[in-house]
């Protein structure tokens, strides 16, 4: 949580930003990697900076800039296990159950065909 609050505001400018002024999809990429470089590094500094002018203590403002790297990083890798664990729990408990039992049946079949392919 904290790092989606102190990293959320650049992301979400990036985003919307590629999003309205990218036309070809193929530059999206591109584009949200310069954005993002440019604007997460000055993010970081005006962070380190407003803290460090609000608190007179160097060494909080540091914390709090190695807090919001670390956070942010922590929070992209966290954030991609969160979407697949609710996406399986919303497949899981759907009204239709039938259709996750065929789908897991299905899987199941798929990964022991590619594991025996792979013993040949």
């Amino acid at each position: 949580l904290i790092g989606s609050i102190l990293n959320g505001l650049p992301y979400l400018v990036v985003v919307n930003f590629v999003k309205r002024k990218v036309k070809e999809r193929i530059f999206e990429a591109s584009a949200k990697i310069l954005l993002g470089s440019v604007l997460f590094q000055f993010n970081w500094l005006l962070l380190f900076f407003i803290t460090w002018w609000l608190s007179s203590n160097f060494w909080y403002a540091l914390a709090v800039l190695f807090t919001a790297i670390f956070t942010g990083w922590w929070s992209i890798h966290f954030m991609k296990y969160m979407k697949k664990s609710l996406g399986f729990i919303k497949l899981y408990f759907q009204k239709k159950s039938s259709i996750v039992v065929e789908v897991i049946n299905f899987r199941q079949a798929v990964v022991s065909t590619l594991n025996a392919s792979n013993l040949n």
